[in-house]
């Protein structure tokens, strides 16, 4: 990938920088759209990896561009569904995603 990282945001991570563009964060935000839109229809679930970093104020405080996301700040990967909300089970893969969970 290429860009300008003052142009949108820029992460670090295991080694490899790489800058995204609004526009590239715009194309992102309509393939996730049309990828919920067909979970639901086909009642698929929608299977995601979320990575949580720890992030201090300080750094946060500052320009975000350069922003570190590697190892050393890694301090879990979830699997899950994104549309039910249930954490990954191989049982899961055998059923049908039941949709957004009743609040």
């Amino acid at each position: 990938m290429s860009g300008d990282p003052t142009s949108g945001f820029a992460w670090s991570g295991l080694g490899d920088e790489q800058f995204l563009d609004r526009g590239m964060l715009v194309a992102r935000e309509d393939k996730m759209d049309r990828a919920i839109e067909y979970a639901i229809k086909s009642q698929s679930h929608l299977w995601t990896a979320t990575a949580c970093h720890q992030l201090t104020e300080k750094r946060l405080a500052g320009p975000l561009e350069g922003l570190q996301l590697d190892g050393e700040s890694l301090l879990m990967v979830v699997i899950g569904c994104y549309i039910c909300e249930e954490p990954f089970k191989r049982r899961l893969l055998l059923r049908r995603c039941p949709g957004e969970p009743k609040r």
